[in-house]
């Protein structure tokens, strides 16, 4: 019922959020700027979108395959990730949220144990905040070269916020706390963690260690799982340069690095699907590089509208899995009678 009570009231801010931002700004230049674009631009849009899945794709592939799972086809993994990606799109925070989805899936489809799905996706996870640490240091050298110390101070407080971040995980895993943090998630509540009958504290400790010989066995991993995500960041930086010139307006590639920086940021904050907080985000952020904030809303209103097609193609991959399931429980149960 708490969860039940955060998640609404988080869910109303995020709406109201958007209504009032809505208030703020001239809605027909917004559905103008939207009406502007030709299809054959709306589908390049699309395909940067897709081009940044794939990345997501191929990086958790080479971790599954550094793990000994070579043999997993890339189109199943496709379905997967756009399972997480729907169910995160629901839940507080952009980026998390949904990875019940990857790890349910390479078990019933692969034999792929929890244990080893967590840490694969815990390992994901880990080079995903890694790179979006060294694209916002990107974005203070940006900075730096137009001479703007405050800017280049904040850019280098996101960098460095998330570089932090990843050090205290890596003091985690080599803690005896994940057991507590397990609990405190209540991921010991989990069906799946109770299989075995195994201690909570040893799969914890199997957990790390298989995250920490990756890092150990494949060095370069890391690097190239970090070099994919931020050519993930690039085509959706991409994305903000051909849509501002779509519209006439002069779209430069930096100045679409730090919208783009500052757009990432706005995933982590906990309202579903950052209602409200991505928007308004995108018209800060467009405006402090001096392009309109109708142009920052429309710019939304179009990745929002490519986005609910993936998500929409996601609920149907777990729609399909869950019915799959069930029918697997009802015929079982047919044949132990």
């Amino acid at each position: 019922m708490k969860k039940f009570l955060l998640f609404f009231i988080s869910f109303l801010l995020g709406v109201s959020l958007i209504v009032w931002i809505y208030r703020q700004i001239d809605l027909k230049e917004v559905f103008l700027h939207c009406r502007f674009l030709i299809w054959p631009q709306i589908f390049l849009l699309f395909l940067l979108t897709l081009g940044k899945i794939i990345t997501w794709v191929f990086r958790w592939k080479m971790i599954l395959k550094e793990m000994g799972f070579s043999h997993l086809p890339f189109w199943f993994l496709f379905r997967a990730r756009l399972g997480e990606m729907s169910l995160s799109y629901i839940t507080p925070g952009m980026y998390c949220g949904g990875e019940v989805v990857r790890i349910f899936v390479l078990k019933k489809n692969n034999k792929i144990t929890l244990l080893q799905g967590l840490a694969s996706v815990f390992y994901d996870r880990i080079a995903e905040i890694t790179s979006f640490g060294v694209f916002a240091f990107f974005g203070a050298l940006i900075m730096i070269f137009r001479r703007d110390l405050i800017g280049t101070g904040f850019y280098i407080l996101l960098g460095t916020l998330a570089l932090v971040g990843v050090f205290l995980i890596f003091k985690l895993l080599k803690s005896n706390k994940i057991p507590k943090l397990i609990k405190f998630l209540h991921l010991d509540k989990i069906k799946f963690f109770q299989q075995n009958n195994t201690d909570l504290k040893e799969k914890a400790k199997f957990i790390c260690q298989l995250i920490i010989n990756l890092f150990k066995n494949s060095p370069t991993l890391f690097l190239k799982s970090i070099a994919l995500t931020i050519l993930g960041f690039i085509l959706t930086v991409f994305q903000i340069v051909f849509f501002v010139n779509f519209l006439g307006e002069s779209g430069i590639f930096s100045n679409a690095v730090l919208v783009r920086i500052l757009s990432l940021f706005s995933g982590i904050i906990p309202i579903p699907a950052a209602l409200g907080i991505y928007e308004g985000i995108n018209v800060l952020s467009f405006q402090m590089v001096h392009l309109t904030p109708e142009t920052g809303l429309s710019f939304t209103l179009i990745i929002r509208m490519i986005d609910f097609i993936f998500v929409a193609a996601g609920f149907l991959i777990i729609i399909y899995y869950l019915s799959h399931h069930f029918f697997q429980i009802i015929n079982n149960k047919k044949n132990n009678r």
